[in-house]
């Protein structure tokens, strides 16, 4: 059965994680995003998501990810080698760079990322008790851009009483940040994180 395109959405995101922590040298850091590109150019030429799929087996999927941090590895290897000669030090075009594939990564990742976080989101408030601070924790997440309020004023506007409704906020994004890490999406300021995704979602036609 062929891959979805959510499936290959994970596997992208992934690739990025892995990318970000291997390429750390200050002078590469700006090529993660052309590295993961190439990593995942030659995992579909092989047909390798198709062939190595994420299922209940820890063993295998220990298996898979070992494999593709060992395709990130040699491929940034081989970025080094090929571009230690270049006067400026960047990727060679023709050989890595792949517009249509990126705009695809892209689209993929804005989906996948805005879906993650609205699943978090509705598994941790169905963990809450007080609905008023599922409110109050919608209204920062889904509709902050809407009122002309602080975080703390945006509490008490929506009849969240609480004796620190930040710290309260702070302590729901945390576990909201715990469950979307797992897919290389940290969520720390989501009044300006959810805005800025919903902005790139709206200028790239994606539906959210």
């Amino acid at each position: 059965m062929a891959l979805s395109r959510q499936e290959l959405a994970e596997y992208m995101i992934l690739i990025k994680k892995y990318c970000k922590w291997k390429i750390k040298n200050p002078n590469h850091e700006q090529h993660q995003e052309d590295v993961a590109q190439e990593v995942i150019l030659k995992l579909i030429r092989m047909n390798w998501f198709e062939e190595n799929r994420f299922s209940e087996d820890e063993i295998r999927n220990r298996q898979i990810m070992a494999y593709i941090k060992r395709t990130v590895a040699t491929t940034y290897s081989d970025f080094t080698k090929k571009s230690h000669d270049a006067e400026d030090g960047t990727l060679n075009p023709d050989e890595y760079e792949d517009t249509e594939v990126a705009e695809f990564d892209d689209r993929l990742y804005l989906q996948t990322a805005y879906a993650k976080i609205t699943d978090c989101f509705n598994s941790v408030s169905k963990t809450l008790r007080n609905s008023g601070g599922v409110k109050y924790f919608h209204a920062v997440f889904w509709e902050f851009e809407n009122y002309d309020l602080n975080l703390k004023d945006l509490a008490s506007h929506l009849g969240y009483e609480h004796a620190n409704p930040t710290q309260e906020l702070n302590r729901f994004v945390d576990k909201i940040s715990l469950c979307t890490q797992p897919f290389g999406i940290t969520v720390s300021k989501p009044q300006v994180q959810l805005q800025f995704l919903r902005e790139k979602i709206d200028s790239a036609g994606v539906p959210a």
